[in-house]
């Protein structure tokens, strides 16, 4: 190299190359000419797949010498970050994948098997970002879709409903995408804040509308919001408020109480930690009252100077309101 590299560069590289020799003689041509340290950092921190010279290697010294149907294999499933062959054999709607994915393996056509049974492997990493390119520029973004939709589909048979979100979102397949986070939701019911932070954003991709219409997914966006952001902060009410709100009164309107109650829990810990003591009295109550009680609901809204004397109280260490939105003592 034309400079020294930083211990951390040297492991970026290390891991983008993953071995790959000619993929260090592609990149020492791009850094041919270049002295000037910026130059060669910024070089090193966009050689991907996509770079001129990996797209030109990858279409003209290994796709090119490949069998047109092991071409557009490999086209249609470079979108996938795992492959296998029922999943292959789903996007690709042919039914050979398994013998295709082990002449690959064994032809070293830059395909790494990853154990299990049946096997799963992946794609080189850069091979698979130039496998992209070309896929948006032969196939177009019609085809891409449908293989992605198929993907999603196999996924969400497999149970494997991550996968499935992540395939819809990138085919722009929003409602597919909303129903099985849905579902994903419903299983995995105490997500830790990794997860909390993949959810969050999954829900930030789906364009409102969609996301209006699915009243849970509101709850859990704002449930995310509050796990992620800095909750006393006047910004995480101004995000978190409306989509309560909007499920809340929809909950009410459909007698769904057990979701009214989870949605005003929820709604009361954000006032909470506003320090709206007040407001957060007053749907703990109301997200405690008997399933269905209309008296009870309107019993929740209590006067303001009851309010305030119990809030007055729980500053001083009496009620306060528990991570379940639950009044304490």
């Amino acid at each position: 190299m034309p400079v020294p590299l930083s211990t951390e560069q040297r492991h970026t590289l290390k891991a983008r190359l993953e071995g790959w020799p000619t993929g260090l003689r592609l990149l020492a041509l791009a850094l041919a000419g270049k002295s000037e340290r910026q130059e060669i950092e910024q070089m090193l921190a966009e050689f991907s797949g996509s770079h001129r010279y990996l797209l030109d290697y990858f279409a003209l010294e290994v796709l090119s010498s490949l069998p047109e149907a092991q071409q557009h294999f490999l086209l249609q499933t470079s979108l996938l970050g795992h492959v296998t062959a029922s999943l292959c054999d789903a996007v690709t709607g042919v039914r050979n994948s398994e013998q295709t994915l082990r002449e690959m393996e064994r032809s070293g056509l830059f395909l790494q098997a990853l154990g299990g049974e049946p096997p799963w492997y992946r794609y080189h990493a850069l091979f698979a970002e130039a496998l992209q390119a070309q896929a948006h520029k032969r196939l177009g973004e019609e085809a891409l879709r449908l293989c992605l939709n198929r993907a999603s589909a196999w996924y969400e048979q497999e149970e494997m409903f991550a996968e499935g979100i992540e395939a819809a979102l990138v085919a722009g397949t929003w409602e597919r995408a909303a129903t099985l986070m849905e579902r994903m939701l419903t299983i995995q019911n105490q997500p830790v804040i990794q997860e909390r932070v993949t959810q969050l954003r999954w829900l930030e991709t789906l364009p409102e509308q969609v996301l209006e219409a699915h009243l849970d997914l509101c709850v859990h966006y704002a449930t995310a919001l509050l796990f992620i952001l800095e909750r006393s902060s006047p910004a995480t009410m101004a995000l978190i408020e409306e989509p309560l709100k909007r499920a809340e009164r929809a909950y009410e309107r459909e007698g769904a109480w057990g979701k009214l109650g989870e949605a005003l829990s929820c709604h009361a810990e954000v006032a909470r930690w506003q320090g709206d003591f007040p407001l957060a009295l007053r749907l703990a109550r109301r997200a405690h009252a008997p399933a269905g009680a209309a008296d009870a609901l309107a019993r929740g809204q209590h006067s303001d100077r009851r309010d305030e004397r119990d809030a007055e109280r729980s500053t001083g260490g009496g009620s306060t309101v528990d991570p379940g939105g639950a009044a304490t003592r």
